[in-house]
């Protein structure tokens, strides 16, 4: 009788066992990190990729004095009709934000930008910077106390001048970038002619200096 006991319980032990050990089997095949798919899964917030601020909407002002350049739509954009002194006078101003840029054109004395900035008093001590305007070279100038700012280039004896007023501003130094990095020279056909000075002197080049003198 006790054999038969003994039998059965033998029995029951063995296939205990035997499914511990397909339990232990089953768990060490499974790959390494299985149990948590389903929560890898699911994207954390730090996960969650943020959508790129838009660019904003450009406009673009092509002026006959021969040039054309970009700035934020929303800004308001005046011509100085009164001034018959330079080709163009254009005011770039925000209703929110002190401040402008100024974009002017007038005839020059200097034959190139080194004799610009070598002899108009106005830029002494300014921080001078070697760039470029529209493809052609072109001077960089920091006022840095006055918080004043200006890029000035020489095409067919006219300094296109684009000046701010507010070069500590982060808002008119992102304009300022724009309308400097979006300028581009044209040749008008009939380009709007300032007001000239009466009187029969005529410029001469003045080639070691880089400036025009009035001959007399």
């Amino acid at each position: 009788m006790k054999n038969k006991v003994l039998i059965p319980l033998g029995v029951l032990a063995m296939v205990a066992i035997a499914g511990v050990v397909v339990v232990l089997n089953k768990t060490l095949s499974e790959p390494p990190g299985r149990k948590n798919d389903q929560l890898e899964a699911r994207p954390t917030t730090a996960e969650v990729k943020k959508e790129p601020t838009p660019s904003p909407k450009m406009e673009t002002w092509k002026d006959e004095a021969g040039f054309i350049f970009q700035y934020p739509s929303g800004l308001e954009l005046t011509q100085n009709t009164d001034d018959k002194n330079s080709y163009a006078n254009i005011e770039i101003t925000a209703k929110q934000e002190k401040g402008k840029i100024q974009i002017t054109a007038v005839d020059t004395r200097y034959n190139n930008v080194e004799a610009w900035v070598k002899y108009d008093e106005s830029l002494k001590g300014g921080n001078i910077i070697e760039t470029t305007m529209g493809g052609k070279a072109a001077k960089k100038i920091l006022f840095g106390e006055e918080g004043k700012i200006l890029v000035g280039s020489i095409d067919d004896q006219i300094l296109f001048l684009i000046r701010g007023d507010q070069s500590k501003s982060e808002f008119w130094q992102g304009v300022f970038d724009q309308v400097h990095d979006s300028w581009t020279f044209f040749y008008p056909t009939q380009p709007a002619s300032p007001t000239k000075k009466t009187g029969s002197s005529q410029p001469q080049a003045t080639e070691d200096l880089g400036i025009l003198e009035e001959i007399e």
